[in-house]
């Protein structure tokens, strides 16, 4: 089917080789005699359409759409869901409407960091700014770091080794032990082989 502001010779000729027996046609479309009578010749009958109706249905559904869209985003539960669906969160966890959440241990993705000179994978699975209160994990293998301490430090050894050097003393630490490191201490930690963190920072 041809659509054009101009029918031609041309167009019929074309319509009748694809062996269409229609033209559609606007209301504002030029047709040529000469075109009339081929068409009439060939049997193509001149179908008048106005596309002008359609277009016009196709924007009010589509301001229907946007409309109930932004209806949908004026509710806040649903705006957050949406929010939430689209962070890419690091691990996966369960939340209760009161707040209280537990994180999979299992699918928490350690990303990989610099600590100090050394690059560390970890990561932060609580923040708080205003308190400058931070929590997450570690995962050390076969490497050690030297750092100052810019806030108190908990570390919970959840698994392998952890050995602290500070004042030409070594310390060794277990999976079960807690290691509390003040603020402002300079010191060494390290893993023969691979130890897993829970760490708090506060």
């Amino acid at each position: 089917m041809t659509i054009k502001k101009l029918i031609s010779i041309a167009d019929i000729e074309k319509l009748s080789a694809e062996k269409k027996n229609e033209c559609l046609v606007t209301p504002d479309t030029i047709i040529t005699p000469a075109a009339v009578d081929l068409a009439e010749e060939r049997g193509i009958q001149f179908v008048k359409h106005d596309f002008s109706a359609n277009e016009s249905n196709a924007h009010t559904a589509s301001d229907k759409i946007v409309s109930d869209i932004f209806q949908l985003l004026k509710n806040k539960d649903v705006l957050q869901a949406l929010i939430t669906s689209l962070k890419d969160e690091p691990y996966t966890s369960e939340r209760d409407e009161s707040g209280v959440e537990i994180i999979l241990g299992k699918s928490v993705r350690m990303d990989s960091f610099v600590e100090g000179n050394k690059r560390i994978c970890g990561q932060i699975l609580f923040k708080n700014e205003t308190k400058n209160t931070e929590a997450g994990l570690l995962m050390l293998e076969e490497t050690d770091f030297s750092i100052r301490t810019k806030s108190q430090e908990l570390n919970l050894i959840l698994e392998g080794e952890l050995s602290v050097k500070i004042n030409g003393k070594s310390y060794k630490a277990q999976a079960g032990d807690l290691v509390s490191i003040p603020a402002g201490i300079q010191l060494e930690r390290s893993t023969p082989r691979k130890a897993k963190i829970f760490y708090v920072r506060s």
